[in-house]
């Protein structure tokens, strides 16, 4: 073997891991600081203080488009990202990134009481959020071989669920002191906005992109029209299905697990307040990714897709067992320790493996077919979340009702039940079907004189 495929994660590697994983969490902070203000009036005091009646629900979706609107301008990010890397290169879009987020952070903090300015400067983070997303998965990929390639992308995998316990837990709810309603949400965001600028001021100054010639995959930036030809392979694009379908059935339970909590299984196991406890518990699995990670990282690289398949199906029993009370005899708790397992398994092992296979299909393109890559990754999870309305529909139309709250009525179980066989679970079985076509073709040859060069040696790769 040459000594690049020998490569070993050094301190160096780990630091700049640390680096990008610390900015991409205090984006996430600063973009998941809404849900607890605004479930807890916050936002509505702020930004609608004299609203009553039916202005309340006109206010709600106003406030709740803070949310959509970060997504459909990380969504724009994720298309252009791999243009901009290409012209600038990883270290600078990441900062780029983080500097917009700083931006609308500190633009919504002095937004008064102007819902109009404070949306604008949402879909600015937006924007911020998916330079930043996509960067720093191809920012890990170099610095780090196909050895530990599922390892450390899960351990990144983990910025979104870790940044929504810190948002909540360690900046919202300390500065509310017990009374989030009146609390002041431009003094949270001026506080996590000086957290992004620390966090991007480290990216500045300590964070570097790998040497040339001393990665595994080539840091040259290559021709669009050189690497678009490794993207004819089926390959890549049943995992794009399989993780677009991942997302979308993944977000519809994510959403509607408290309301469903409360109001499908009863105040014998839940109150309100329980119910989101329990959901934001449900919600966080994917944080055990790594776990999974290290696995995948000791997988033969032609069974890797093995573990891909295997989160889908997992994926899939999370929309048999979710949103219902009784199945196959199982009912109240055990019922839903079922539930939780399957999503903790579905979720954990795609987190893990669905990003880093994608160096594994276009790893000999080099930076630019990865960032290309994962750009695709990142277009297809938030289209993947757009999908979600159509699930909402499929549950109004057999007689549920989407409560605003938990502990609100949800109307007919049988109708929340009904959607997820039709919205939920064909879906998770389209998905599964692509996993049977994602199987890697043969190794190629790299450019630098060995076989193995964009994969790792698994028992069974020797030869």
């Amino acid at each position: 073997m040459s000594d690049v495929q020998q490569q070993k994660p050094g301190g160096q590697s780990w630091l700049m891991l640390i680096m990008v994983y610390l900015i991409s969490v205090s984006v996430a902070i600063i973009w998941f600081s809404v849900p607890p203000m605004l479930s807890g009036g916050t936002l509505l005091n702020a930004y609608f203080p004299n609203a009553k009646g039916p202005a309340i629900g006109h206010a709600m979706g106003q406030l709740g488009n803070t949310m959509s609107f970060v997504s459909m301008g990380a969504l724009v990010a994720a298309v252009i990202s791999a243009f901009l890397a290409k012209k600038i290169g990883i270290k600078n879009s990441i900062i780029i990134g983080g500097a917009l987020v700083t931006i609308a952070g500190f633009g919504s903090a002095f937004s008064g009481d102007s819902i109009s300015a404070l949306l604008a400067f949402r879909v600015l983070m937006g924007l911020g959020v998916g330079f930043v997303a996509v960067n720093s998965v191809t920012a890990i990929t170099m610095w780090f071989s196909a050895k530990n390639r599922a390892f450390t992308i899960s351990i990144w995998g983990t910025w979104v669920t870790v940044a929504m316990l810190v948002t909540t837990n360690a900046i919202v709810n300390p500065l509310s002191k017990g009374d989030l309603a009146h609390t002041n949400p431009h003094t949270i965001w001026i506080v996590q906005s000086i957290i992004i600028l620390v966090c991007l001021l480290l990216i500045i100054f300590v964070y570097k992109n790998p040497p040339q010639g001393q990665t595994e995959i080539s840091t040259e930036a290559k021709p669009f029209k050189e690497v678009l030809p490794l993207f004819k392979q089926h390959q890549i694009w049943m995992v794009l299905i399989a993780w677009c379908a991942f997302n979308y059935i993944n977000y519809s339970l994510s959403t509607y697990n408290a309301v469903f909590f409360a109001g499908g299984f009863g105040p014998k196991m839940f109150t309100g307040t329980s119910a989101n406890m329990w959901a934001s518990i449900v919600n966080s699995m994917g944080i055990l990714a790594p776990l999974f990670g290290v696995i995948s990282d000791r997988i033969n690289r032609n069974r890797k897709y093995l573990l891909v398949m295997l989160g889908v199906l997992f994926l899939t029993m999370s929309g048999v067992a979710g949103f219902k009370v009784e199945f196959l005899g199982l009912s109240g708790w055990p019922l839903f320790w079922m539930y939780l397992l399957v999503q903790f398994l579905g979720n954990a092992i795609l987190v893990a493996t669905v990003r880093p296979y994608i160096p594994l299909l276009v790893g000999r393109g080099g930076v630019t077919a990865i960032s290309l890559g994962l750009s695709m990754i990142t277009v297809l999870q938030y289209t993947g979340h757009m999908f979600t309305p159509l699930f909402v529909k499929l549950v109004q139309s057999n007689g549920g009702i989407l409560a605003r709250r938990a502990g609100d009525p949800i109307g007919e179980l049988s109708g929340w039940a009904s959607a997820t066989w039709i919205g939920l679970v064909i879906p998770g079985i389209v998905a599964l079907i692509c996993c049977f076509f994602i199987k890697p073709a043969a190794h190629p040859h790299s450019e630098h004189g060995g076989p193995h060069a964009y994969g790792h040696a698994g028992p069974g790769d020797h030869h």
